[in-house]
């Protein structure tokens, strides 16, 4: 259960002296001490300072080797919070907006509909489920299965298709090919 924190001014209409205060102090002072000073979340903070055009740039262009990060960590379950370092001035938000505009699924949320699949065919089929979902590795796959306490199952009869009585007999009529070759 999360508790919504309530802003002296939240929900009210921006005052003459606050969009003032706001465009003089915005840059000169951290975020959080504005957003405390004119009573409001630092999301309404920084979405007025947008529509005022005191914000500034929108961020720096990605570079390769930051997308490279992404790509080497992200899908692997590896979370924003643990990337931000690795990608200095890189708010955890642009992270994850950015991982997902490169199509970079998060190791750490599943969709109902990869879950199921994970949940049927694992024990089965083993990390070649990963053929089923599009974007995760075999290594995220194991994490989950892992997560999800499945297993591939060792037995022969769970796991594997069972021989038909046609496949025997053919088995049956070459045991002279495998014997011949094992001397």
């Amino acid at each position: 259960m999360s508790i919504q924190k309530h802003y002296r001014n939240g929900y009210t209409p921006w005052s003459l002296e606050g969009l003032r205060y706001l465009e003089q102090h915005y840059r000169s002072r951290p975020l959080a001490e504005t957003a405390e000073r004119l009573g409001r979340s630092s999301g309404a903070v920084a979405l007025m300072a947008d529509k005022l055009g005191c914000r500034g740039e929108r961020g720096a262009v990605w570079t390769e080797a930051e997308m490279a990060i992404i790509r080497g960590h992200y899908g692997n379950g590896v979370g924003a919070e643990f990337l931000q370092p690795l990608l200095p001035g890189r708010s955890i938000s642009t992270i994850f907006s950015q991982a997902e505009k490169m199509g970079e699924l998060s190791g750490r949320f599943w969709s109902e509909e990869e879950l199921e699949i994970l949940n049927t065919c694992y024990p089965t089929e083993g990390t070649s489920v990963t053929a089923r979902l599009a974007g995760r590795t075999q290594y995220v796959v194991r994490i989950m299965a892992k997560r999800l306490g499945l297993r591939k199952s060792r037995d022969c009869i769970s796991g594997f298709r069972l021989w038909s009585e046609e496949e025997w007999q053919r088995l049956e009529g070459n045991m002279h090919v495998c014997s011949l070759s094992n001397h």
